[in-house]
């Protein structure tokens, strides 16, 4: 790959980012959209990679698969626009956040219901991971055994169920910074953490983090985002040497098995770019196998109903992405882009990105079409958390994803359900005590 492609690719998408960035601020009043958060950190990716990490032995991603990702965004930007028009985005003028005078008032009224939420939800999972220890033992803690335990079960849905409740709290955390509510963050991003699942991780802390961001509670600055890019690493140190702790913490943090870390993280990073770029110049590539685009109708259909075999959604191929054979510099993920293009192709990537743009715009505007829309604005938190990792591959095909903004949806509703069906006996027995008192 010669040097002007390998230095203009990133160039070409940075300048295009750059532009359709102005345009929605100047649009949507914020650069913080569902544009910015998928096309951003591929780019970022991809400028980290062929000006830096080159040179360490990583392949350069190409020119070609920059171009793709391209169109998928143009068509997402399309899909995203059509929602616009669909859902009379243009009646959101200057609508960029979600109402902060009423953020007070939404913590005050959900306080309750999402730290009872918080208590239970951790209570049971705590004791569905003993539950786990108990068939495993402490030394299985990382092992497969361990993870179909903990990770599977009714048990393991109410762990899934506390996702909405950590929302709250970190957003409520930054209004009123209660020791209590920052114990049960510990305790449901614990229960995350054991998993070892690193996109659960990072999309949990993610669509926090914008939650908080859209009621303006935080506000972002580069020393910030410093700062969440050192926790993102700590975090997946930490995931590893949950595992690693068999062989004795103190040989977990040795510098030998932190170079090894410090090498897995950056070609965790790197891989899903590289390796798109190394597939797409493979001839075995599109498989064109769709039903691993659509694992989740697919699998629901099969366990409900056919008790089939479900979807297998790890794609067991590898790709080196680097010279260096000294570490596991390989992949097995080619980013959202790379991944749909690998099963359906270029026309059946480019219609999905369109669909997954116009699903973007439609949550957007379910979120900020009115205050106390709290669960959709839990859903589009998520969304955008999902949309941030998709540089490393396709989450979209996962029951956790839609799980988790069902929960979102539910939990406020039958809420204000059982608020609204009691406020209305309280008001018939006052009226009944009324024309009592009056006869």
């Amino acid at each position: 790959m010669s040097t002007v492609e390998v230095t203009f690719g990133p160039l070409l998408l940075v300048l295009f980012c750059l532009g359709v960035t102005l345009w929605e601020r100047q649009r949507c009043g914020t650069a913080l959209a569902p544009f910015e958060t998928l096309a951003w950190p591929y780019a970022a990716i991809v400028v980290l990679i062929n000006f830096g990490g080159r040179h360490f032995g990583f392949f350069p991603v190409s020119l070609k698969s920059i171009l793709f990702v391209l169109a998928c965004l143009m068509f997402f930007i399309l899909g995203n626009g059509a929602a616009g028009v669909l859902s009379e985005d243009r009646r959101l003028p200057g609508r960029a956040f979600f109402n902060r005078r009423d953020a007070r008032g939404c913590f005050s009224a959900y306080r309750n219901l999402f730290v009872c939420l918080a208590v239970v939800t951790t209570v049971f999972g705590f004791i569905h991971f003993f539950r786990s220890i108990n068939q495993v033992g402490w030394l299985g803690i990382a092992s497969s055994e361990f993870k179909e335990s903990f990770g599977k079960g009714p048990l393991a849905h109410v762990v899934v169920l506390g996702r909405p409740a950590f929302l709250f709290l970190f957003a409520s955390y930054c209004v009123n910074r209660k020791l209590s509510h920052l114990i049960l963050l510990g305790f449901m991003f614990a229960l995350v953490l054991l998993l070892q699942i690193k996109n659960n991780i990072l999309v949990l802390l993610l669509a926090g983090l914008y939650f908080s961001l859209f009621y303006r509670l935080i506000r972002v600055n580069w020393k910030k985002i410093l700062v969440v890019l050192a926790v993102i690493y700590c975090l997946f140190n930490v995931s590893y040497i949950i595992g690693f702790s068999r062989i004795g913490v103190g040989a977990s943090y040795s510098n030998k098995i932190q170079l090894y870390l410090l090498n897995h993280f950056f070609a965790y990073l790197f891989g899903g770019p590289i390796g798109f770029s190394e597939i797409l110049q493979d001839p075995t590539y599109p498989l064109y196998t769709i039903q691993e685009v659509f694992a989740v109708p697919v699998n629901l259909y099969r366990n409900f109903v056919t008790n089939d075999v479900l979807v297998d959604l790890i794609f067991h191929h590898w790709i080196p992405i680097s010279s260096i054979y000294q570490y596991f510099h390989t992949s097995n993920v080619f980013t959202l882009f790379g991944m749909l293009y690998m099963y359906i192709g270029s026309m059946g990537a480019w219609m999905v990105m369109f669909f997954l743009g116009a699903g973007a715009g439609l949550v957007r505007f379910a979120a900020l079409r009115r205050p106390g829309a709290l669960g959709w604005q839990m859903v589009y938190a998520l969304f955008l958390g999902y949309l941030t990792i998709s540089f490393f591959g396709l989450y979209f095909n996962i029951i956790i994803v839609y799980e988790t903004a069902v929960y979102m949806l539910a939990v406020p509703m039958i809420y204000n359900g059982i608020r609204s069906g009691c406020h209305r006996v309280r008001r018939s027995l006052v009226r009944s005590e009324g024309v009592t008192d009056h006869v």
